[in-house]
């Protein structure tokens, strides 16, 4: 079976699962394959490099509608044991560009969208 990884087509030729829902194709990062983590909820899985950070790259840039009721919850800081600051609604955007605007990106940002709008936004510490 083929499958798209990035911008490869990938055969794959073994794939191993785990009971704690990790996903090895062709022998998972260890041996130049794919490892892939379920995530919370138990629906999704991301690729994740070496040191268990995921996998992304960027394949463009674009503009996301937020929903009147998005929700962002942020915990980028320098302790990773605070709570993460939550806001909603308009607040939202008004915090998103005054706290460390810049710092939004791929790696530590996850963004869910339903039909069509932005309703959570969450940035994690990643250290």
């Amino acid at each position: 079976m083929l499958i798209q990884y990035k911008e490869d087509k990938v055969l794959v030729e073994s794939l191993d699962r785990s009971d704690s829902g990790i996903v090895d194709i062709n022998g998972g990062t260890d041996e130049s394959g794919i490892t892939l983590v379920l995530e919370e909820g138990g629906q999704d899985y991301s690729a994740v490099t070496f040191d268990d950070y995921k996998d992304s790259y960027m394949v463009g840039s674009g503009r996301i509608t937020l929903d009147g009721e998005v929700k962002i919850s942020d915990d980028f800081g320098d302790d990773p044991s605070a709570q993460p600051l939550t806001t909603e609604g308009e607040a939202a955007v008004d915090y998103m560009k005054e706290y460390y605007p810049d710092d939004w990106q791929a790696g530590a940002v996850t963004v869910v969208i339903k039909d069509g709008a932005a309703t959570e936004i969450t940035r994690r510490w990643v250290p």
